[in-house]
């Protein structure tokens, strides 16, 4: 993931993974009112960081901007903070250290 410039999700869990990157993400949710309504979702449209993209246009328009305009939100970084408070580059670094 830290060669992608942006990420491009649907309705994966993926982005959790991503957003320590702090590097732009865009949710294609051209099927929104459908896929609710069948599976529902776990998070509001509002809780989601990043840029939410309803159609192709739409999608492609996102993508330009976010190559150009990369750095995060203040809701992308409450977002990382709420999702992963801990994923902070150190890890390996504390699990040693622990020891």
């Amino acid at each position: 993931m830290g060669i992608v410039d942006v990420l491009i999700s649907d309705y994966s869990s993926v982005f959790f993974d991503f957003i320590p990157t702090e590097k732009p993400i865009i949710h294609y949710l051209y099927d929104i009112e459908e896929y609710t309504n069948l599976r529902g979702l776990n998070l509001t449209i509002d809780e989601l960081p990043g840029y939410i993209a309803e159609n192709t246009t739409n999608l492609v328009s996102l993508v330009e901007y976010s190559l150009s305009h990369p750095e995060p939100s203040y809701e992308y970084l409450q977002a990382k903070e709420r999702f992963c408070p801990y994923d902070y580059g150190e890890s390996s670094k504390h699990v040693v250290l622990r020891r």
